[in-house]
């Protein structure tokens, strides 16, 4: 391969006006996911990226058995890309997938985090009464904003018969998460480049 197919995503996105528009509205707008796609001789790979309340409904991480389903839901279906995605020209087969979904599902410590800072204050005198609770304030804004703040990301590699004779790209995550509103599409190949916005009307990508 010429060039790396990160780096002709990264050249993608830093070069065309509407994919750098397309990074700039990502900055964590519910409604709005993102796609990257790149295509060299027999490989196809394709970056996906979403808040989590588009895929979950809840950004919080999940501590009822009900939510604990839904990241289970979410994840068998992320687990199965030609369900997702499919490709028009050439005939694809997933080799592998890289899923970062940290931090979702609330632990033992995350229970006891505030119980925590109480006995860490009860057993360390150089805390005042109020620089324990500015500290214990400011822990609980950083874990709200993260809360409010988090994101899933799947990493798909495909490998193809010939790439070069795929017209088109189309998806169905519109279907299966009907809290995406648009997904801000870039994508690059040995013969050219574009961006794209797509939405549950209009969820493909043509590429000749």
């Amino acid at each position: 391969m010429k060039i790396p197919l990160y780096l002709l995503i990264l050249l993608t996105l830093h070069w065309l006006p509407m994919a750098a528009s397309a990074q700039h509205q990502h900055s964590h707008v519910h409604g709005i996911a993102t796609l990257a796609l790149a295509l060299e001789d027999t490989v196809l790979e394709l970056e996906f990226e979403s808040p989590a309340a588009n895929l979950l409904g809840f950004e919080h991480q999940a501590k009822t058995t009900a939510e604990k389903k839904q990241i289970e839901k979410m994840t068998s279906l992320l687990n199965l890309p030609d369900k997702l995605f499919k490709f028009d020209g050439s005939l694809c087969e997933i080799s592998n997938i890289l899923l970062n979904t940290e931090n979702l599902i609330a632990t033992e410590h995350t229970d006891n985090h505030e119980d925590n800072h109480q006995d860490n204050h009860e057993d360390n005198h150089k805390y005042s009464h109020e620089e324990h609770h500015e500290h214990l304030n400011k822990a609980h804004q950083k874990e709200k904003q993260e809360d409010s703040h988090r994101e899933i990301a799947a990493h798909y590699r495909f490998n193809c018969a010939n790439t070069a004779a795929i017209e088109s790209v189309s998806t169905t995550l519109f279907e299966h998460f009907s809290s995406i509103e648009k997904v801000n599409l870039v994508w690059v190949s040995d013969s050219g480049q574009g961006a794209i916005t797509l939405n549950a009307t209009s969820n493909t990508v043509r590429l000749k």
